[in-house]
């Protein structure tokens, strides 16, 4: 799976967007998003793998990640001894986004701009947020407290992010998942579009 390097960047503006950090850089066969956190400074993001990669990985700054669109064990073979790699992800993308669903019995839903909760009583326990970018819904911070899975929260934040996103002028739909998460956006409806791999030195942790 080879990733869309438009689309790639169209991810990567929106998960900034998201995340209010600065926008990505555009440095030819990557970006650059300064981060600004504690534990990263910066990232730099390959839509392919470049000469660039290893050149930067030899450096091995302190909380700069670098991230390309790769196997992790391919990542890994760019890489000089001293880096470690998060488990792999998948970028996956939703050509039709399915309109809003109801929050189930029980539950209470928020929602602040482009952000959504669900509420059990006085207390979140799922949430996310869409941006919208060049017709595309950006989905990110997708999280289901682990005490309330597997009762459609994932299902129902999706669809109210997905409604959201609709209602902006997005009609498909792009996010990076983790291999846990990847099963439930298969039932909704994703597909894979491309492996997606993240590096930092082993020092920083």
């Amino acid at each position: 799976m080879r990733v869309n390097p438009k689309l790639a960047g169209i991810w990567l503006t929106g998960w900034a967007l998201a995340r209010r950090t600065p926008m990505p850089v555009n440095l030819g066969d990557c970006w650059r998003v300064d981060v600004g956190w504690p534990d990263q400074k910066a990232r730099y993001v390959f839509a392919t793998p470049s000469e660039r990669l290893p050149c930067l990985a030899a450096i091995a700054e302190p909380h700069v990640f670098l991230k390309t669109f790769l196997p992790v064990d391919a990542m890994a073979s760019l890489l000089p001894p001293g880096w470690s790699l998060d488990p792999q992800r998948v970028m996956m993308i939703h050509e039709t986004l399915a309109p809003a669903a109801a929050c189930p019995a029980r539950y209470r839903l928020q929602q602040d701009g482009r952000a959504a909760e669900i509420f059990d009583g006085d207390i979140a326990v799922s949430s996310g947020q869409v941006v919208v970018e060049q017709g595309w819904a950006i989905f990110d911070s997708i999280k289901v407290d682990p005490g309330h899975r597997r009762r459609g929260l994932g299902r129902a934040l999706m669809g109210i992010l997905a409604g959201m996103a609709r209602d902006l002028g997005a009609r498909q739909g792009v996010l990076v998942a983790t291999q846990e998460d990847r099963m439930l956006y298969h039932m909704l409806g994703w597909r894979d579009h491309a492996l997606y791999a993240s590096a930092f030195p082993s020092i920083q942790r």
